[in-house]
């Protein structure tokens, strides 16, 4: 009877264990899908072609995940369901009642789907779940905005961009609202960071003098940290044809550090022509013709003790934009360019010579005569010119004209020394 008994007790606690183990293994289970689920509606875009078909799998494996109705609700509706979406939204919020993240999503398919009042309620009930989150800031704004309620948007605007995560955006929005500078100033901030971005949005719209501006109230050892902002500063300004404020950047940046406005930098070529890649307003050497070659001549100069020489193999380019330099010039102002030429066994039946034209390079304003053939010695030569009133930059550069294909080769050498550019 003993052994008996004994034997019983031992199949109890064997088929104990194996409930236990059932049961663990169906709720390892029951997790492992939940967790798929979760983890199929956290890494998948919205943008995604398959999004659809992954968010609908992540709301089969976890059909209690909140995240997996919110990213299946913000997918919009099923086929011939006008209430899927919302109702997954609202699902969302029941199971996670205290983050603000489901409340958002709620909100904005409430608003979508012409319910402002009650869109309105869970924004403001995201805030106060939230109250330092920029998110909840952004969406809300532009729900106001939307609603035609600028100030109040512009007030929540303000609160999102003291994230640099939705700055960018916020800023965005609001200069395509306001086109107002002010506006823009109120709302990124006047912290170092606030106003170095303030500079760089306003350079990026075409503000230049503003831009300069907001730099400026930059404490002078922020500035010296921002040396990589201040290159992209200038570099976007160029890029917007603005080349006084541009050399002012490049300053800030510790760029072009002998460049001024209105004169001709390295005009005798007594320092190195390849100042680096960072450089915009020295000379600009491009070495990619194998029939021309650009060199210092420490052995020739009209005036100190370099020249710059260019030897013409047979080239034929009509252009030849090897040595080129931009000058920041006055919008509206007329000048008058001198340098001295050399030329030795130049040949070409269509010579170079010297043309300036605007920085963006879309309109010659004057040119030299044609440079002589032959072997001759120092000449000076001089263009003048007038700058247009919404031009601020030059470009001196060599062409030749009349010359088309491999029928006008030019040949020998010419050096270039003492460009001075002359206010008149």
């Amino acid at each position: 009877m003993g052994d008996f008994t004994i034997g019983v007790r031992s199949v109890a606690r064997r088929a104990a264990l194996v409930v236990v183990a059932v049961a663990a293994l169906g709720t390892a289970l029951l997790g492992a899908k939940w967790q798929l689920g979760d983890m199929l509606a956290a890494t998948t875009e919205p943008g995604d072609e398959l999004a659809v078909i992954r968010a609908d799998a992540a709301l089969v494996l976890a059909p209690d995940d909140p995240r997996a109705n919110a990213f299946r609700s913000e997918l919009g509706d099923a086929p011939g369901d006008a209430g899927f979406s919302t109702g997954l939204a609202e699902k969302a919020v029941r199971l996670a009642p205290l983050d603000h993240r489901w409340r958002i999503m709620l909100a904005r398919v409430l608003a979508d789907s012409g319910r402002p009042d009650e869109a309105e309620r869970e924004f403001r009930r995201a805030i106060e779940l939230a109250p330092a989150y920029a998110a909840c800031r952004w969406y809300y704004g532009n729900f106001l905005l939307r609603q035609g309620r600028g100030d109040e948007a512009l007030a929540e605007f303000t609160r999102a961009a003291s994230d640099p995560l939705y700055r960018s955006q916020v800023l965005g929005l609001v200069w395509d609202y306001t086109r107002e500078v002010a506006t823009i100033e109120r709302i990124a901030g006047d912290g170092p960071e606030n106003l170095a971005y303030l500079a760089a949005f306003l350079a990026n719209h075409d503000r230049p003098a503003e831009a300069m501006a907001a730099w400026d109230r930059l404490p002078d050892e922020e500035k010296r940290s921002r040396s990589a902002e201040a290159h992209a500063i200038s570099a976007a300004l160029i890029g917007k044809h603005r080349f006084n404020t541009a050399l002012y950047f490049a300053h800030a940046a510790g760029d072009d550090p002998d460049a001024k406005p209105e004169a001709v930098t390295n005009a005798s070529f007594e320092s190195s022509i390849d100042p680096g890649e960072q450089a915009s307003f020295g000379w600009h050497i491009v070495r990619n013709d194998p029939k021309l070659d650009l060199a210092v001549d420490d052995k020739v100069a009209h005036d100190g003790r370099r020249s710059l020489r260019l030897t013409f193999r047979g080239s034929a380019r009509p252009e030849i934009f090897n040595a080129s330099q931009t000058v920041a010039v006055s919008p509206g102002a007329r000048y008058r360019l001198t340098f001295w030429l050399r030329t030795e066994n130049l040949r070409a039946a269509s010579p170079p010579f010297i043309d300036v034209a605007t920085g963006d390079e879309a309109k010659s304003l004057g040119r030299t005569q044609p440079f002589p053939n032959g072997t001759n010695e120092w000449r000076q030569m001089l263009v003048e010119f007038a700058v247009p009133a919404d031009a601020d930059g030059i470009e001196i550069r060599t062409l030749r004209s009349g010359c088309n294909g491999d029928d006008c080769p030019v040949t020998g050498i010419l050096w270039y020394d003492d460009l001075v550019l002359t206010r008149l």
